[in-house]
């Protein structure tokens, strides 16, 4: 009996250490790195353990926050980060230890634009089209490109192309023009377009472009001298019933935020318009840009020197709105040297202008874009496109 009740108590010890055993920990986290765009904010990411963890941060200032610092098995844990002041872009490594197991992930937050140096620019626009062999262009065979002139990778997310249309640059006949008083602290647009995303869906290198396309479709298959703009990195797509447009599936679309005719929006193709990229400030959201920053523009039609009407509000006029000069990233006018007038843009933005040709209805421009000029592969910009723009450029695109 006493051999036996021994058996007993030590195949019991022996079963209670067995169940009293620890599995073997485990560390998953649901991602490597972390990008924030300068504005800061916040992202959160997954600790995946059967055991006890605890994280450490390291950085050189107290710009990033992370909570919570440790835990019991799976826990979900958020990352703040403060807006980037700094000029440089910076980064921050996050150690997860469960146990013996180490894991890192580093995050990075996008630099503060350089003032004066650009951040995206506009490199190109072609508006001119492409004839085929009747001499006729396609509608929508227009683009833009944008480009990331600063060293480090930077986020289109939000980014909105502003155009004028109603007012533009030039003296109509030589005679007549639609104006509004001068704006010195802003520029007035009229038609608005944002590249979608959260703020980190859409980075761009240091040197690389985003190709925004009137219509993202192949023109080439039906005119050998066209481009394949099916490559554009976004379209301007619009719903109308009255003049139907053709979607791409296959490249997003641009958020239309307001535009001032109720056809579907075209750059002209003489080059009277001015362009710009704006960056709006992260407590104006497109909505209330769109609805709070409406300019109630003084309209006159001036003719032959003279003031002939005064105030008349028309309804293409009716969707401008006013854009501080520190919210422009970039912006260019465009005219041709017959019966320029001025730029719309004030000199703080542009102080020149670039085109096109040289006369009204220009054979010649047909093919041929604006494009900035570069030297030791970064382009220039001195905010006066006459010096920062080669004219009658050869188009990017063109094979």
């Amino acid at each position: 009996m006493k051999l036996n009740k021994i058996f007993i108590l030590a195949a019991a010890a022996i079963i209670a250490a067995a169940c009293s055993k620890d599995p073997k920990a485990e560390l998953v986290i649901g991602t490597d790195d972390i990008a924030i765009a300068a504005e800061g904010g916040s992202q959160t990411f997954n600790i995946n353990t059967n055991t006890s963890w605890n994280l450490t941060v390291q950085a050189e200032s107290d710009w990033i926050t992370v909570s919570p610092t440790s835990g019991k098995k799976s826990t979900p844990v958020t990352v703040t980060v403060q807006p980037n002041e700094a000029l440089t872009s910076r980064k921050a490594v996050i150690t997860i230890t469960a146990e013996d197991l180490i894991k890192t992930l580093v995050v990075e937050q996008s630099r503060n634009p350089i003032p004066g140096q650009g951040e995206f620019l506009i490199e190109e626009v072609f508006f001119t089209g492409n004839q085929d062999e009747a001499g006729a262009t396609a509608n929508g065979e227009q683009y833009i490109k944008i480009t990331n002139n600063t060293d480090d990778t930077l986020y289109a997310d939000g980014l909105v192309i502003g155009m004028t249309s109603f007012f533009n640059s030039q003296i109509s006949n030589g005679t007549s023009y639609w104006t509004h008083p001068e704006l010195t602290d802003g520029i007035c647009i009229d038609s608005a377009f944002q590249i979608p995303g959260n703020g980190t869906e859409h980075p761009v290198e240091a040197g690389k472009s985003l190709l925004i396309a009137l219509a993202a479709q192949d023109f080439s298959a039906a005119n050998s001298n066209a481009f394949n703009l099916a490559v554009a990195d976004f379209e301007i797509y619009e719903e109308n019933d009255r003049y139907p447009d053709v979607d791409n599936p296959g490249v997003p679309n641009m958020n239309v935020l307001f535009k001032s005719s109720n056809s579907l929006t075209s750059l002209h193709n003489r080059g009277f318009q001015s362009y710009a990229i704006i960056k709006l400030p992260v407590d104006v959201t497109a909505q209330q840009f769109t609805d709070e920053y409406k300019y109630d523009v003084e309209v006159y039609f001036v003719m032959n020197g003279n003031i002939l009407v005064t105030n008349q509000l028309l309804s293409r006029a009716a969707t401008a709105h006013k854009v501080l000069n520190d919210w422009v990233l970039d912006g260019i006018n465009c005219g041709i040297e017959e019966n320029f007038r001025e730029g719309e843009f004030n000199s703080t933005v542009d102080a020149g202008y670039t085109g096109c040709g040289k006369v009204d209805k220009d054979e010649s421009r047909f093919g041929k874009s604006v494009l900035r000029k570069s030297v030791n592969g970064k382009l220039v910009d001195t905010n006066n496109s006459t010096n920062d723009f080669t004219r009658d450029a050869t188009p990017t695109l063109k094979k």
